[in-house]
């Protein structure tokens, strides 16, 4: 994969590919491999966080501080104006750069996603895990469930979608909780899916960003 090197020394890696509208897209956890599929119109970029594959860590990262990376990623790709789109634990970190960049925002969608303050939850690994991605899996889980994400969903101001399966192992509560905060968002519950419905349904999450 491509690299960057950020202001701070740090390697942040990233897939581009695709041309048309850019859109940024947030891995889940553990597989920052798992990303759509290249869609006619649009542009993917999908950059690996802090830890993951290819991506020097940042010790005690914020949810928030993707915002940072993200400006430096779209900025060396020329990126004025892009949508974003998170799955899983991207989610959060999608949300975040809407919240800081959202002048350069066009919409933001979570799939499948969590808020904060819901619910504690311990690290787990499967035996399928990658152990390579342990370090990035492990600070998302700090990130998300250890400390303040460093801003609040109310801040957002751009079209926002939450979606989520109904057989979702992620609780409900997460994407309501997420509803009443963010100003006219919109909340899509897709039945017989689970959390990974997203890819099943991204012909019509691209549709929401690109509107």
């Amino acid at each position: 994969m491509p690299e960057l090197r950020l202001r701070d020394g740090r390697r942040l890696a990233y897939r581009d590919c695709g041309a048309g509208e850019p859109l940024l897209f947030f891995h889940g956890r553990w597989a920052p491999e798992l990303v759509p599929p290249v869609t006619p119109g649009v542009r993917l970029v999908a950059s690996s966080r802090p830890g993951y594959e290819g991506s020097d860590p940042r010790p005690n990262r914020r949810v928030v501080d993707c915002a940072d990376d993200l400006r430096e990623l779209a900025d060396a790709l020329k990126l004025e104006r892009f949508g974003l789109v998170g799955f899983s634990d991207g989610g959060a970190h999608a949300l975040a750069c809407a919240a800081r960049l959202g002048e350069r925002v066009t919409a933001v969608v979570s799939a499948g996603g969590r808020a904060p303050g819901i619910e504690t939850a311990a690290f787990t690994e499967d035996d399928e895990d990658d152990p390579a991605q342990r370090e990035g899996a492990l600070a998302d889980w700090s990130a998300i469930f250890t400390r303040p994400w460093g801003f609040e969903p109310a801040e957002i101001r751009v079209p926002t979608l939450l979606c989520r399966g109904d057989l979702d192992h992620v609780p409900a509560a997460h994407a309501e909780h997420l509803a009443r905060a963010i100003p006219g968002v919109e909340l899509r519950v897709w039945p017989g899916l689970g959390h990974d419905a997203v890819f099943a349904r991204w012909a019509e999450v691209v549709a929401f960003v690109l509107q």
